[in-house]
This record gives C-alpha cells, sequence and structure tokens, in this order.
C-alpha cells in the first residue's frame, strides 16, 4: 500500500516540482546569467545550494565529462546564491503563466502546510541535495514556497541513492 501511495504523491508533484528545471522560464534566467554552455543550467540549479563546491561526487550517475565542465565554471559566472535566486524567480514565473488563476487559492496554503509538516519527518543523513536545500530560506510567496517543499520531497528521495554508495566512490 505505501508504495501505491508514494506513485500516486510523485505523480502529483512531479510534474509542479520540473518547472525548477525545465520551464522555459528557467532557462531564459540562466541563459541571462551566462549558464548555457555543458548543462550548467542543470547542474548548477541543482547543486547551488550546496554552495561553491565539486559537486562531481553529487552527480556521480551522470559521468564526469558531463558534470566537469558545468562545475566549477558555473561558480565563475555567477555565484550559487544568485543561481539560487534566479531558479525562485524562474519557478515563480512558471508557476503563475501555469497555474494564474490557482495561485491565489487556499488549497495551495493547505498543500504548503501539509509539505512542511512531511518534511519534518525526513532525515538528512546521506541526503547531501536534500539537506543543502533544506537549508535555504523558504520562498515567501506560497506557490513557490509550495514548490520547493515538493523540490525537497523529490531531493531527499532522490538522495537515496547517495547513501547507498561505497565510500570509497564519494572521493573525488
Amino acid at each position: 500500500m505505501q508504495t501505491q501511495i508514494a506513485r500516486a504523491m510523485f505523480q502529483v508533484y512531479e510534474p509542479i516540482v520540473l518547472t525548477g528545471s525545465g520551464a522555459p522560464e528557467l532557462q531564459t534566467i540562466c541563459k541571462q546569467l551566462g549558464l548555457s554552455e555543458h548543462r550548467m543550467s542543470y547542474y548548477a540549479v541543482r547543486a547551488a545550494a550546496l554552495g561553491p563546491v565539486v559537486v562531481s561526487a553529487t552527480f556521480y550517475h551522470h559521468t564526469l565529462e558531463m558534470v566537469s565542465p558545468a562545475i566549477p565554471l558555473a561558480w565563475s559566472i555567477a555565484s550559487p546564491e544568485r543561481i539560487v535566486a534566479a531558479r525562485f524567480e524562474a519557478v515563480d514565473q512558471a508557476l503563475q503563466r501555469l497555474l494564474a488563476r490557482q495561485i491565489e487559492f487556499n488549497e495551495i496554503a493547505e498543500a504548503l502546510e501539509l509539505v512542511r509538516e512531511a518534511i519534518l519527518g525526513c532525515s538528512i543523513s546521506g541526503r547531501a541535495l536534500f539537506a543543502a536545500h533544506s537549508a535555504l530560506p523558504w520562498p515567501s510567496e506560497p506557490h513557490v514556497a509550495l514548490w520547493h517543499g515538493l523540490n525537497l520531497l523529490r531531493e531527499h528521495r532522490g538522495g537515496g541513492h547517495m547513501g547507498s554508495l561505497p565510500v570509497k566512490q564519494h572521493q573525488c
């Protein structure tokens, strides 16, 4: 039964979360920042919450040839803090475009409170991206805060593969 609930939740929140990595607004902002080469718009926005670190081990399931040209070059173009802010800005724009009428609904605030409650039960152990993103201040706009919370749940779920890696694979 838990698997069915998890799958149902994934089908609901995954399309919302993907606005933070695939919306045209994000690509426009990344291009304006100069983050258009070597998949920087993908790696930089996901890893920016970690700060200016080498993130190749975090994306170990991608080849070094994919990650290495993007990071740390991205940090020399725009600071991780600016990239985090740009991502939230792009998510705000994308959700306003996609959910223009629904943004003001009370259900957004209700869903946000449920997501915040769910986050309280998530451990940061072995989940570097989840830990880094959970340390970020929550956006003040409820629809962007809801996206942030759903992104945290996704990073927590996705971070499970990091917790199972042997220690030697974590080293750069």
